[in-house]
């Protein structure tokens, strides 16, 4: 039996044109089922002030605690299944259209604020945004309050202020968990990077920065969980990128050759070539587009 969705409209915590609100909450044991999901139209960090139980997010679960943190994504399902009688918590719920230009002014190498694109699928990364808070988070998420509540004078910046704070306290949270990663969760990282990001130059000296391991490391590691070797495997992307583009497009194969990671088009012709057998010419000939 598929679950209900219950869905939260934007218009609900938005007021003056601020899209932003903080919410001090206990949510109640009879208020929440496995039958119910809830999606938003807006984005949501949860911090648990009391209480335990597992959060249901789409298809996984996750237990939570006094001091855990979350950032929730607009397509996420969610509910709770609660082993308390309650959960006292906050919840921060905002656009990141209010903070757009200061997102893209930070370091994020791992891509943490990836979350924030309306294509993300919080299923495939759920765990990196599910933290144990550090120190100095809840005394932050209670000024955050405070300032929602009584409104001074500047109040608005100020919020958009502590909102960055917390999302750098978060993304620097999450780095740390990605550098503690077991072989196979770097694969997944690896790959996920390459699949996301695949056009861009992608260099394995700058992975092995980011998770805190040297680039030969890297390499043996990826090599032997996956028998491939990190190239070949953006090598693979890029031309499944290719060939899909070529059935399903009219661009030129020098237009799609650009738009998948290829700055050198000889060395896109021989890559091509030996992967398929045939030039790009030939292989849009053989699917009768040419």
């Amino acid at each position: 039996m598929k679950p209900q969705i219950r869905t939260y409209p934007r218009k609900l915590f938005f007021k003056e044109g601020f899209p932003f609100s903080i919410q001090h909450k206990i949510n109640r044991t009879e208020e929440f089922n496995e039958q119910t999901r809830f999606q938003r139209e807006f984005w949501k960090i949860t911090y648990i002030l009391d209480g335990k139980g597992t959060m249901i997010l789409n298809d996984s679960e996750f237990p939570i605690h006094s001091k855990s943190v979350y950032i929730v994504h607009p397509g996420a399902l969610t509910t709770y299944r609660m082993e308390s009688d309650a959960l006292e918590l906050y919840n921060i719920v905002f656009d990141p259209l209010m903070i757009e230009h200061e997102l893209t002014e930070l370091k994020d190498d791992f891509h943490f604020f990836a979350i924030f694109s309306d294509s993300f699928l919080q299923s495939e990364h759920a765990s990196l945004y599910i933290q144990e808070a550090e120190s100095g988070i809840e005394t932050l998420i209670k000024s955050m309050e405070r300032e929602f509540e009584y409104k001074r004078s500047n109040y608005q910046a100020l919020l958009k202020w502590k909102l960055m704070e917390l999302l750098i306290l978060l993304l620097r949270k999450g780095e740390q968990k990605i550098k503690s990663r077991n072989p196979q969760q770097i694969v997944e990282y690896v790959d996920n990077i390459l699949t996301k990001y695949y056009y861009e130059e992608i260099q394995p000296a700058k992975l092995a920065n980011n998770i805190g391991i040297t680039v030969n490391h890297l390499c043996r590691l990826y090599k032997k969980q996956t028998s491939k070797t990190i190239s070949e495997q953006l090598r693979q992307i890029r031309l499944n990128h290719v060939a899909e583009a070529l059935k399903n497009s009219s661009l030129s194969i020098t237009e799609i050759a650009f738009k998948s990671g290829y700055n050198d088009l000889s060395y896109f012709y021989r890559a091509f070539n030996k992967f398929y057998d045939c030039n790009p010419r030939e292989y849009r000939k053989n699917i009768g587009l040419d």
